[in-house]
């Protein structure tokens, strides 16, 4: 195991959990943790056991899969990994429904109730002066969505979610990351990617919002 394929076969796992593949997913992940736990990629560590956790879970092992979400829980305290637990937590929610009501899972739990209370405790955005915009873009949210600039309406965006895009980002007022964008408009479409990304001769996935292509030789067998 090496630097340069850690993501390869976190994408390999994640396909392999899809499949229900878990016993080809932990062989993988057990060489990911021992290499991943004496460097400093410590997203990549998370990710590792998160995924074992998954694993373990729905193969009954509970002592392995109380100790994985001991590691998850010491991420739970550093501010900068919620969003990518929220994304990873969103898809496996299998994993997320046995914290929630599995004992032994205090910590999670805490963390979950956190999270939720954050969400409705958010204050109301305040809404954006378009007028103070140099272009003067007109913003129409009501009926069918639509923007003029300079009194031309923009027919022509570069993808049918670009639009989406510039109103959720209108709506937020601030910028995102990744997981928050697909997490907001596109839930479904890490599952629909992965079922879709066996092809003759290659494997495109994107659990975490990332684009991966290796030979399907090296990929599943």
């Amino acid at each position: 195991m090496n630097y340069e394929n850690t993501g390869r076969e976190l994408v390999r796992c994640a396909i392999f959990l899809q499949m229900q593949r878990y016993k080809d997913a932990v062989a993988v992940l057990v060489l990911l943790e021992t290499y991943l736990s004496s460097t400093n990629l410590k997203r990549e560590y998370l990710q590792t056991h998160i995924y074992l956790a998954a694993c373990y879970q729905a193969q009954g092992q509970t002592n392995n899969y109380l100790h994985s979400l001991e590691v998850i829980s010491s991420f739970t305290t550093q501010e900068a990994y919620d969003a990518f637990l929220l994304w990873e937590f969103h898809w496996l929610s299998a994993l997320r429904e046995a914290i929630l009501q599995q004992p032994g899972t205090a910590p999670l739990k805490i963390w979950f109730s956190q999270q939720n209370g954050q969400e409705e405790q958010k204050p109301k955005e305040p809404s954006i002066e378009v007028e103070s915009v140099p272009l003067r873009l007109h913003i129409f949210a009501l009926g069918e969505p639509k923007v003029e600039r300079e009194g031309t309406l923009i027919t022509r965006w570069r993808m049918t979610r670009t639009l989406e895009l510039f109103f959720l980002l209108l709506d937020r007022g601030k910028p995102l990351r990744k997981e928050q964008i697909i997490l907001a408009l596109w839930p479904m479409r890490i599952k629909k990617l992965i079922r879709r990304c066996v092809r003759p001769s290659t494997i495109c996935a994107r659990p975490l919002g990332m684009l991966v292509w290796f030979p399907l030789a090296d990929t599943i067998r």
